[in-house]
C-alpha cells in the first residue's frame, strides 16, 4: 500500500486482524474519552486476551501509573514514560540511560526551571514524583508557540520534548513508544511485526506509526488534527474519535478472530 496518507479503517484486512498476535495501544485520547477508559474497551481487552491476543499500553503516563494500569487492568504490561520504562505490575523495568538526566532527574529539573523563566505559563504536571525518566508539563494552557518554545528551549540544553494531547515531556536519550514495543516484541518472540498492530491519537505516538517499524497501524478520528504535523502517519483512521474509535477497532477484531 502507498502509504502517503491513511486509509479509511473499513479497507482493514480481515485476515491481518485474525493474524494478530499483540496490540500495541496509546491510552489518554485513543482509550480514553474526557479522562476516563470506559467499561467496553476492557470487557473488550478480557474477550480478546482469552482469545490469545496479547495487550500492551503505550503511554506517556508516569511509571508508578503505568504500574497501577498493568496491575489492576486486564492487559499483559504497559510502556509507560513514551518508552522510557516497561511496566509488568509492579515490576519496573528503566530503558532510558538514567545517567544522562543526572540523580533524581536534577538535569530535567533544572531544565524544567529554566524554561518556566522563559515560558511563564509552563506549569509541571502532579504526576512528576511518579516519574523516573523524564520531567511532564501540562499542556492544556499553553498555545502552539509556547509548545515550540519549549522545545526550542529543551533543545537549546542538549535535551528533547515531545508533545501528547495533554503533556510536554523533556527527557534525554533515543528511547520511543516504538523502541520500548519493539523490545518487548523480541522478549515475546515476536519477530514478524506484520502480527502486531499499534493504535494512537498524538504526535508522540508517531514513532508507532512508522511503518518500517510496525507495518500495521491505525489511529483513532482526533489524530486527523495532528497529522499534518507527522512525517510517520497511521496506514488506517478509524472512523470516530477518542475511545469510541477504539471501541469499533476492538469489536472488529472481535468479529474477525470469532470472539
Amino acid at each position: 500500500m502507498n502509504h502517503e496518507r491513511p486509509y479509511p479503517a473499513s479497507d482493514l484486512p480481515e485476515a491481518h486482524l485474525r493474524a494478530l498476535r499483540l496490540l500495541a495501544s496509546d491510552v489518554d485520547d485513543t482509550l480514553s474519552t474526557d479522562g476516563r477508559i470506559p467499561s467496553d474497551i476492557l470487557a473488550a481487552f478480557e474477550r480478546l486476551r482469552r482469545g490469545g491476543l496479547l495487550i500492551w499500553l503505550v503511554t506517556g503516563r508516569c511509571a508508578s501509573w503505568g504500574q497501577a494500569l498493568s496491575r489492576y487492568l486486564p492487559v499483559d504490561g504497559v510502556v509507560a514514560e513514551n518508552g522510557g520504562v516497561i511496566c509488568r505490575g509492579e515490576q519496573l523495568t528503566p530503558l532510558a540511560d538514567l545517567s544522562l538526566i543526572g540523580e533524581g532527574r536534577s538535569r530535567l529539573r533544572d531544565a524544567y526551571e529554566a524554561i518556566r523563566r522563559q515560558v511563564p505559563r509552563v506549569r509541571r504536571t502532579d504526576d512528576n514524583l511518579g516519574r523516573l525518566t523524564d520531567w511532564a508539563i501540562d499542556r492544556a494552557a499553553l498555545s502552539d508557540d509556547e509548545v515550540s518554545r519549549v522545545a526550542d528551549l529543551a533543545n537549546a540544553q542538549g535535551l528533547r520534548m515531545i508533545a501528547s494531547s495533554i503533556h510536554l515531556h523533556l527527557f534525554a536519550g533515543e528511547h520511543t513508544k516504538a523502541t520500548a514495543v519493539g523490545r518487548v516484541c523480541d522478549e515475546l518472540g515476536l519477530r514478524d511485526r506484520r502480527e502486531v498492530l499499534t493504535m494512537g491519537d498524538s504526535t508522540n505516538d508517531e514513532p508507532l506509526f512508522d511503518p518500517a517499524q510496525f507495518p500495521l497501524s491505525a489511529g483513532v478520528a482526533n489524530v486527523e488534527k495532528y497529522l499534518p504535523r507527522l512525517i510517520h502517519k497511521p496506514l488506517f483512521i478509524l472512523p470516530r474519535p477518542h475511545s469510541a474509535g477504539a471501541l469499533w477497532l476492538l469489536n472488529r477484531i472481535l468479529v474477525c478472530r470469532g470472539l
